[in-house]
């Protein structure tokens, strides 16, 4: 038998306070022995007296905040609600496929901003100086913020609050990411929406899957060892110079790791590493990370490459 304790009447309810919280679903006994102490057991002792006790714990609440602070235009339910259930499931995944936490509540402050003129004022009350650039969004990882302006067709919006918010929830889980990772799982989670079925459906970015095939195709398609070799100030630099390639990589190794659970297990590891030493995750950290090492990743990614790249079903 399994023995979890004596204790004295007066301690009762503390150890059934902590088995409720550690024991999803269990049964349970308590007796008295005959020099009146309480014990618990996972079986009934013999020839003794025992109440039964079946525990069912409450799922743990996912502690995640949204809220909306400005309206300067609205959503319709339907989109409203995938923007709710979208940062649900972010949030979730990260604390659950990653292993990711934070003290407190992780939350997104949104601003839904009539025109690009009161975007450009918000993001200047903020940001004083900051030039004025055709952004969609941006975050604010200071203030959990992010902001978005009525650019375009409804979808595209909430792709884009999506992926911002995205940002400002990994940069409260885990802020030294580096940024090949933030931008892939922002990029990554921009089109996840509802099925018909209740279930959520994450799907190519087709802009970045049509580069990744034209790249293939005609064999020009940069070396993972190559890209993941890249340093964060020069993928930095490549971005400003708006060359497709940081923000497309990301993309598609993201997307390609998330495919199977040996690619999430393997960014949970880089991402719990960095939380360590907040470096930059080298090649040779990498090549330990991913089972098969840098050659394995390499042959895995390229035969996903020149497959259909489906979309994903998400785990909620």
């Amino acid at each position: 038998m399994h023995h979890l304790g004596s204790y004295t009447q007066g301690a009762a309810g503390a150890l059934l306070a902590l088995l409720i919280s550690a024991t999803a679903s269990a049964e349970l006994y308590q007796w008295t022995d005959e020099n009146g102490r309480v014990h618990f057991g996972d079986r009934a002792p013999d020839q003794q007296q025992a109440q039964s006790l079946t525990l069912e714990s409450q799922p743990q609440r996912e502690r995640f905040r949204l809220q909306i602070k400005s309206t300067g235009f609205t959503l319709s339910d339907a989109a409203m609600n995938r923007v709710e259930q979208g940062l649900a499931q972010i949030h979730h995944t990260y604390r659950t496929t990653f292993n990711l936490d934070v003290r407190g509540v992780a939350e997104v402050n949104l601003y839904l901003l009539a025109d690009k003129q009161r975007f450009d004022a918000w993001l200047e009350e903020r940001r004083p100086g900051t030039p004025s650039r055709p952004y969609a969004g941006v975050f604010l990882p200071g203030e959990n913020e992010v902001g978005v302006w009525a650019y375009g067709p409804e979808e595209e919006i909430v792709n884009t609050i999506l992926h911002e918010s995205s940002h400002v929830i990994m940069f409260q889980m885990a802020p030294r990411a580096p940024v090949w990772i933030q931008e892939g799982m922002a990029q990554y989670f921009s089109t996840i929406a509802p099925t018909s079925d209740g279930k959520l459906r994450i799907t190519p970015l087709p802009h970045a899957r049509d580069l990744i095939r034209s790249w293939r195709e005609e064999k020009r398609l940069i070396s993972l060892r190559d890209y993941l070799g890249i340093s964060e100030s020069q993928w930095r630099k490549l971005a400003h110079q708006q060359n497709a390639i940081p923000y497309t990589l990301a993309w598609a190794l993201v997307y390609f790791m998330m495919s199977e659970p040996v690619g999430q297990q393997t960014l949970r590891r880089i991402l719990h590493d960095l939380e360590k030493s907040g470096q930059w995750p080298t090649l040779e950290t990498l090549d330990m990370r991913y089972p098969g090492g840098l050659p394995q990743l390499e042959y895995a990614f390229f035969r996903w490459a020149q497959g259909d790249m489906p979309a994903q079903i998400l785990a909620r």
